[in-house]
């Protein structure tokens, strides 16, 4: 929060902050960080609970649905890679 009151009063308060100003940017700024915090909890809760292999499973519908398309061989091996790197960042 210090950072981000700092920033406004530099840049927009022209070196000058009000408490209550101040106030205003530090109740959005930890509004942010617990909506953040919610949002985090609940894609964790959803991704080990309820969509077990989630990235797995997209990776064959994508690479699938490139092969219906009818892309060459080479193409499709580039999609295969990409996609193993994508589970592999997403684990």
């Amino acid at each position: 929060m210090f950072f981000g009151i700092r920033s406004y009063r530099d840049n927009v308060g022209q070196g000058q902050i009000t408490f209550a100003k101040a106030f205003g940017i530090g109740i959005a700024i930890a509004i942010t960080l617990i909506s953040c915090v919610f949002y985090l909890a609940t894609w964790e809760t959803l991704y080990f609970n309820f969509l077990p292999g989630f990235m797995e499973k997209y990776s064959a519908h994508m690479i699938q649905k490139l092969r219906a398309s009818g892309a060459s061989p080479k193409t499709i091996q580039g999609q295969v890679q990409q996609m193993a790197k994508f589970n592999e960042m997403y684990d």
